[in-house]
């Protein structure tokens, strides 16, 4: 069984499997501790000292980035550009409103917000994107991914203008790549559940938009019943946290009162556009579009496939 297998999120199984492991379990292929059970995630989550984020959040370690980066560091590093963004983002006024499709509109106007741009760059920027999000191999990616870096260089964004010319770049590729996917995704999953708005909370529990993020372990630890070394990867899958039996009774219920979710994650790297992104939702939540005709299905997302 390949926790990694997209086929299984496509058709939803993954919960079952998800079931018949232990909350921590090591995964031979390509070699980590899935983390599935609540209290083991958010452990993990909250504690950078152990579970770094400097190594890269994917399926293995990277070497550790050379610049500020708020995905690629760790307190006290991470923590005066998360403050800088968090009121960045406290500040915005997002100017919603109706469009044919909403499930690009909306990001697309969310991301001229952020960024202080006009629509027309905001729609080149959105369309590197989708290329990014969907390339049929690498060198289709790579390029896209350099054609990113040369739109996001021209830009007159006063956002992160206190950084050096790299830390800044990785700062809007961050915002542009990670912020479209994920507002995309959970505008996606509101279409296809439409919940009331009572439940947009139990929605994002089931459904997380991102599945999963990883980290590095910095020290020898035990993580529940498991000896964990130090270089070992963890990943922490959401979506199985988000319905541990130990914590949420009858987890796949939709249910009101439930116990706070971790789909935008927890400790200091919780996501900081989490208001923001529940302010979309709630208001499309009243009258929501139909649900996408194909979806793009990953271990990692679950959104509409534009391509």
């Amino acid at each position: 069984m390949d926790l990694l297998d997209p086929s299984l999120y496509a058709d939803g199984s993954i919960h079952r499997h998800f079931r018949q492991l232990e909350p921590v379990s090591w995964q031979p292929r390509p070699g980590y501790w899935a983390v599935l059970g609540y209290p083991e995630a958010h452990r993990v989550l909250s504690e950078p000292a152990n579970f770094s984020s400097a190594f890269g959040t994917g399926i293995v370690s990277d070497a550790r980035a050379h610049f500020v980066s708020l995905n690629l560091s760790d307190p006290p590093v991470h923590t005066p550009l998360r403050r800088h963004l968090s009121h960045w983002l406290k500040t915005l006024q997002p100017d919603f409103h109706p469009e044919i499709e909403p499930l690009r509109g909306l990001p697309r106007q969310t991301l001229q917000a952020i960024l202080q741009i006009g629509e027309t760059q905001a729609s080149q920027l959105q369309q590197l994107a989708v290329r990014i999000a969907y390339a049929p191999h690498k060198a289709t990616w790579r390029q896209a991914e350099d054609e990113l870096v040369v739109q996001l260089a021209l830009l007159h964004t006063p956002l992160g203008m206190h950084l050096s010319t790299t830390d800044r770049l990785y700062l809007l590729r961050l915002l542009v790549l990670s912020g479209l996917e994920s507002t995309t995704t959970a505008l996606a999953s509101l279409c296809q559940h439409r919940p009331q708005p009572a439940l947009i909370e139990e929605m994002l529990r089931l459904h997380p938009p991102i599945q999963r993020f990883g980290r590095r372990v910095m020290r020898d630890l035990r993580l529940g019943p498991c000896d964990l070394k130090e270089g070992d990867r963890v990943l922490v899958f959401f979506a199985a946290a988000n319905r541990d039996p130990r914590v949420f009774s009858q987890p796949h219920q939709w249910r009101l009162g439930r116990p706070p979710h971790l789909s935008f994650g927890a400790g200091p790297h919780r996501c900081p556009g989490a208001s923001l992104a529940r302010r979309q939702l709630h208001w499309l939540a009243p009258n929501p579009p139909p649900p996408p005709e194909r979806y793009y299905r990953s271990s990692f997302s679950a959104g509409p496939n534009f391509g």
